[in-house]
C-alpha cells in the first residue's frame, strides 16, 4: 500500500455515515445537528421539552433564549448520559449552524454526537528541520480517553469549548497536552480546516 492510499483509509474512515440513520435537530427555524432514530425516540417521550414532526427532532419553542435552551440540554444530556452509562465531560461546547454565529446554546461536550450538532477543535503537527529532512513530532493518547485511547496524534490536538477565542483555547491546549508555553503556542500557522461526519458514540 503506497502513502497516499494509506491516508485515504483513514479519511474514509472519519467520513462514514448514513443518513437513512438520522432525523435533522431543529431550534427554531435552524437545523442544528442529525439526531439517530433510537435517541429520537427516547427526546420525544419528554413532549414538554422535544416534538418530532416532519420526521425532525425539535426542541420546545418555549425555550426561547440561550439559558432556557442550555438547561433543557444539560438535562437532557445528564438523562442521555444515564442512559448510556456515559460520563459527562463538564466542558461545554456552542451550538451553531456556523463558525462565528451566536451560539443559540452550549452543550455538554460528550453530548455534541448524541444531538449531531457541530464540535469545533484545534489541531496542531509540529516539527523539527534537521540536516536528513524535517521530522514530525507525534504524541501518544493516554489510554484512560473517552476516544482512540493509546493511538497516535498530533502534537496539540484539543475541543473549542465555548468562552474561549482559538487563540486562547491553543495556549491552553499546548500547556495541558505538551507543555509548551503560550510564546511557542501563538508562533504556529493557521493553515486550514477540515470538516467531516462520522457515526460514533451512538451519535454523528
Amino acid at each position: 500500500m503506497n502513502t497516499s492510499q494509506g491516508f485515504l483509509r483513514h479519511i474514509h474512515t472519519c467520513t462514514k455515515y448514513d443518513p437513512k440513520n438520522f432525523v435533522p435537530f431543529y431550534i427554531g427555524t435552524e437545523k442544528l445537528g442529525l439526531v439517530a432514530h433510537e435517541i429520537a425516540t427516547f427526546l420525544s417521550q419528554n413532549k414538554n421539552d422535544f416534538t418530532v414532526s416532519d420526521n425532525a427532532l425539535r426542541l420546545t419553542e418555549l425555550a426561547n433564549n440561550f439559558q432556557s435552551r442550555s438547561s433543557i440540554l444539560a438535562k437532557t444530556a445528564r438523562n442521555l448520559a444515564q442512559k448510556y452509562h456515559v460520563s459527562l465531560r463538564h466542558e461545554k461546547y456552542p451550538v451553531l449552524q456556523n463558525w462565528g454565529d451566536e451560539p443559540l446554546a452550549e452543550l455538554d461536550r460528550a453530548a455534541v454526537p448524541w444531538f449531531g450538532t457541530r464540535g469545533f477543535g484545534i489541531h496542531v503537527n509540529g516539527f523539527v528541520r534537521k540536516p536528513d529532512g524535517i521530522h514530525l513530532w507525534i504524541a501518544e493518547r493516554a489510554m484512560d480517553r473517552l476516544v482512540d485511547p493509546g493511538k497516535l496524534d498530533n502534537i496539540i490536538g484539543g475541543g473549542q469549548p465555548i468562552g474561549l477565542s482559538l487563540e486562547e483555547n491553543l495556549a491552553k491546549e499546548a500547556w495541558e497536552e505538551a507543555g509548551l508555553s503560550a510564546a511557542i503556542a501563538h508562533s504556529a500557522k493557521p493553515v486550514g480546516s477540515l470538516s467531516y461526519k462520522v457515526e460514533r458514540m451512538r451519535g454523528l
